[in-house]
Formats: structure tokens, C-alpha cells, sequence
């Protein structure tokens, strides 16, 4: 079996078979962690027994394989969100600024 961690073609069979959730972010969180740690130690397993394990937490206990897409989609929509709010404070900030509110 070989599992490439940074080709999700090789591992999401494995995570439908398992029934847990595919979620990329937590997976990239997982593989740069393990290649930051020592790249030439990661292999194959480094990340999806980390993974399989982070998704059996309490957080994810009610969540299979099929809620993957809602997942991200609600990920999406708070990333979103969050941005716009971003946004919104970075010129807040920019108008303190010209009107000599702040410096």
C-alpha cells in the first residue's frame, strides 16, 4: 500500500472505508506538523493514523464519510465570514488612522 500525504487520490479510499470525514485542512495541519517535525522520517503513515485518531475525538464522533462535503461547505462559509469581517476591521482601522483617531 502506498500513501502519498500530499495526494489525496492515494488515502481517500481509506478514510471512506474507515467512515470518517474528510476535512483537508485538518489533514494539512496534520502533514505539515510531521514534515516540520523531521521530512525525512514522514512516511506513508506519518499523517492518517494522526488523523484517523483526531477524527474519532468527541468533536467529530457524530460525523461519517458522507458529511464530508457539508463539512467543507460550512468551513467555506466561515472562512468566508471571517474574512469579510477582516476586511471590515482593516478599513475600520484605515479611517481611525486618517482621521488621526489613532496612530
Amino acid at each position: 500500500m502506498h500513501v502519498d500525504n500530499f495526494d489525496p487520490d492515494t488515502f481517500l479510499w481509506i478514510l471512506e472505508k474507515a467512515d470518517v470525514p474528510w476535512l483537508p485542512w485538518e489533514w494539512d495541519s496534520l502533514r505539515d506538523k510531521a514534515y516540520a517535525k523531521n521530512p525525512m522520517k514522514m512516511n506513508g503513515m506519518s499523517v492518517i493514523g494522526k488523523y484517523l485518531s483526531k477524527m474519532r475525538l468527541k468533536q467529530h464522533k457524530n460525523e461519517c464519510w458522507a458529511d464530508s462535503e457539508k463539512l467543507q461547505q460550512e468551513h467555506e462559509k466561515s472562512a468566508a465570514a471571517l474574512a469579510e469581517q477582516d476586511a471590515a476591521y482593516q478599513e475600520q482601522i484605515k479611517k481611525r488612522f486618517e482621521d488621526g483617531e489613532i496612530s
